[in-house]
């Protein structure tokens, strides 16, 4: 399966057309489209789902955030916010420490969160980057933007009539058309989120939130000028809850209280990811979740220097960025415990 795709793997098996469609509903989470997705990653996620169930923090994710800070701090760690990392240090060939400002920190190993290219563009001197990690991140595709509309309603869910946590609300079943509307602002589908659904506190009593979001190319985007900014934002923003309202049959504008439109370059300010992506590199046939472990070694172009993240070996997702921060932390605890260090 390593080599193929999920619609010839599903193809093989012979599975219904209604059957795939159903069962490639997911992709949008992994950002990258069914005929060039390998079936291992896509199977794997789909299976965790399906026997382990998802689940959502009562503080939401933030919680997951807050429980690390506390492992950190409980361990004698030290936590630095609001302190962004503008140079990577080195000892000739090696990274030995980031520079905060004016203040220098040292380390046998740095661990970085942002993506290659902004380390290799705007944190260190550009003959300590090879020629190889030139090619390798130029060779790679940006994933998939976000576009969310955050919806603060005046009454509670169930008076609306929404019943699910998540829906994803498609023009057409076909996954391969649905990644194709992502390159048009104009052809859009979404993803609903109602969090009260299973935090029913999530918000103050008496209310409740809606998220829509929908996924876009950098392409799509691209075309949007700087002085139309406002108003496609609100042009999107306005077909999306068209589009659930229609689909759902559930009338939500009269209840807006608070309305917050989150764009590309909303995100791109946040997250300082290139294009705004909250996803890392789109997973395509060479460059597969399993085809990215087996190079890893191979890939770590700096020594002392390590990155984790959606960008990362095991790609975008709240579960699986994390796991890419746990075992890049065991590679480096084996290799300092080898080199006889603690």
């Amino acid at each position: 399966m390593a080599s193929h795709s999920v619609d010839e793997c599903l193809n093989a098996l012979g599975m219904p057309k209604k059957a795939q469609n159903i069962l490639k509903t997911y992709w949008p989470y992994l950002g990258a489209r069914c005929d060039k997705l390998d079936f291992a990653h896509y199977a794997t996620m789909l299976e965790r789902y399906i026997k382990t169930y998802p689940a959502v923090p009562s503080m939401k994710s933030h919680e997951l955030s807050l429980a690390t800070e506390d492992v950190i701090r409980n361990n004698g760690g030290n936590i630095r916010y609001n302190a962004e990392v503008t140079e990577i240090l080195f000892d000739g060939e090696r990274a030995s420490g980031v520079k905060v400002g004016e203040e220098a920190f040292y380390s046998d190993y740095v661990i970085l969160n942002c993506f290659p290219e902004t380390a290799y563009k705007k944190m260190m001197p550009e003959n300590k980057v090879s020629r190889k990690a030139k090619q390798l991140v130029n060779a790679r595709k940006t994933g998939s933007l976000f576009f969310t509309v955050y919806l603060g309603l005046d009454c509670y869910a169930e008076e609306l009539g929404i019943e699910d946590y998540t829906v994803f609300l498609y023009e057409s079943p076909d996954s391969t058309i649905q990644y194709e509307d992502c390159n048009d602002t104009n052809r859009l589908f979404v993803i609903a989120n109602c969090l009260n659904r299973i935090v029913p506190n999530a918000s103050p009593e008496g209310t409740s939130t809606l998220f829509l979001t929908s996924l876009l190319t950098e392409d799509s985007w691209g075309y949007v000028e700087p002085q139309d900014y406002k108003k496609v934002k609100n042009r999107i923003a306005d077909k999306m809850i068209e589009i659930y309202e229609n689909k759902m049959n559930i009338s939500v504008r009269p209840h807006i209280e608070e309305i917050v439109i989150a764009a590309p370059p909303t995100f791109a300010r946040y997250l300082g990811t290139p294009n705004g992506t909250p996803y890392g590199y789109e997973m395509q046939p060479w460059d597969t979740m399993i085809a990215r472990i087996m190079s890893l070694k191979k890939e770590r172009f700096i020594s002392g220097l390590y990155f984790v993240g959606a960008h990362g070996e095991r790609s975008d997702g709240y579960s699986t960025t994390y796991a890419c921060g746990h075992s890049t932390a065991n590679e480096i605890v084996k290799e300092v415990k080898e080199n006889g260090r603690i």
